[in-house]
């Protein structure tokens, strides 16, 4: 998930830290494939490992922007949605950029995110935009820094924006 060092924002707060060093597994996408358009342009700005852009180009995504750049300073007005799962050291700056944005997106975020003080602040407007895909059981994220990990300790939802789905809340059967 490393997203950018102080080099790129010259802002240490926004700079992600070593518990941010984990990667989504390729299951995690793949669970929610049906629900992104496959000619969609896709932007998952939060680099990590780089395996997010294999991980969607196995699942049959082509048109796929994911390079090593700080997220606060990139732009591609052409993308049609952002898929990612951000650094959680940095998420509030990493939202209120995103409603600047203002383009659709699904974000794997920690459940209790929806429950903080700055995404009420931030989203609280636009709380009917959103629908929150709940996995069948708990994502464990891939670890850079250690071989010896143990299972995730915290639950994850896919934040969606700006999708237009049916419902606010979908639950997502294992059908992978």
């Amino acid at each position: 998930m490393f997203v950018c060092d102080a080099s790129c924002c010259n802002d240490k707060s926004k700079t992600s830290k070593a518990t941010d060093n984990y990667m989504t597994p390729y299951s995690a996408w793949e669970s929610i494939s049906r629900y992104i358009d496959s000619s969609a342009v896709i932007w998952d700005p939060f680099y990590g490992d780089g395996s997010s852009k294999i991980h969607f180009e196995k699942l049959g995504y082509r048109n796929i922007i994911h390079k090593n750049e700080c997220f606060f300073k990139s732009s591609y007005p052409g993308v049609d949605i952002i898929v990612s799962n951000p650094p959680f050291s940095i998420l509030q700056p990493v939202l209120k950029k995103l409603r600047e944005i203002n383009k659709p997106f699904i974000l794997l975020l920690h459940n209790r995110t929806m429950s903080t003080q700055y995404f009420q602040t931030i989203f609280g407007d636009v709380l009917d935009q959103f629908t929150f895909l709940i996995p069948a059981k708990r994502i464990n994220f891939l670890s850079t820094e250690n071989a010896n990990q143990s299972n995730c300790s915290f639950d994850c939802f896919y934040y969606c924006y700006k999708m237009n789905f049916e419902k606010q809340i979908i639950f997502l059967r294992n059908e992978h």
